[in-house]
């Protein structure tokens, strides 16, 4: 019985030790597989975000649209204003080499020395 107690507690000792070390090992691998998940779960959670931002959502993309709409209008408004500013400048400067043509020599060099000065 003695032998039997020895080798009891030999085996126990092993089972023991081996417990102890598949519990190590089996936190270590919980461990290192609970951060795989976690990196997992992060870069799935990236890449939907990624995801997200590339395909807009219905609302999203009415809001986008509305938007370009409104610049739309807003440059066309601005286009007409600096057309029309454009050809009054245009028709400004036809007037006065018109009237300049009609000036003689000596009210040209008056204009020119006054506009120098």
């Amino acid at each position: 019985m003695a032998a039997a107690d020895g080798e009891g507690d030999v085996y126990a000792d092993a089972a023991a030790n081996g417990l102890a070390d598949g519990a190590a090992d089996g936190a270590a691998h919980g461990a290192a597989d609970a951060a795989a998940d976690g990196a997992a779960d992060g870069a799935a959670d990236g890449a939907a975000a990624a995801v997200e931002e590339d395909v807009a959502g219905p609302f999203d993309l009415e809001r986008s649209i509305e938007h370009l709409k409104a610049t739309k209008k807003k440059l066309k408004r601005e286009q007409l204003e600096l057309t029309k500013k454009l050809k009054n400048e245009q028709q400004k400067r036809s007037r006065l080499l018109k009237a300049a043509r009609n000036l003689s020599k000596d009210d040209l060099a008056f204009l020119l020395a006054k506009k120098s000065a």
